[in-house]
């Protein structure tokens, strides 16, 4: 139930997120978006657990984290991953596109990672 539940939520997130008709505010300031992902277990925890296991490289550069998707097989962690880099872009970013083309790659490869795990 638990993995049917975070695989609709991160699919809900892809597609928001790939949809050039929602605008980027409405992704970073919804508080709703960090509430579905802390209800789903997720912390957000500045990456920190993320670049403990894959590095800091992989948790802010698509090319990076391309050499070690595959490798990932922690859901949680993955998603814990989406959840701080969200809330960059929330609280930090001060203006940074949360859309831009790096950022896009690694959220995709990180979403697309989690479906390929909960299939």
């Amino acid at each position: 139930m638990v993995n049917k539940q975070i695989s609709e939520y991160i699919s809900k997130f892809a597609d928001m997120l790939n949809d050039s008709n929602v605008p980027d505010i409405q992704i970073v300031d919804d508080p709703a978006i960090g509430d579905g992902f802390r209800d789903l277990g997720f912390d957000m925890d500045c990456g920190h657990a993320f670049e403990d296991k894959y590095g800091h490289d992989a948790f802010r550069n698509p090319d990076a984290l391309e050499k070690v998707i595959d490798s990932i097989d922690d859901i949680q962690l993955l998603g814990s991953a989406i959840f701080s880099q969200w809330r960059y872009y929330n609280h930090w970013a001060m203006g940074e596109s949360i859309r831009d083309e790096e950022s896009m790659r690694w959220f995709n490869m990180i979403i697309k990672r989690m479906q390929e795990l909960m299939n």
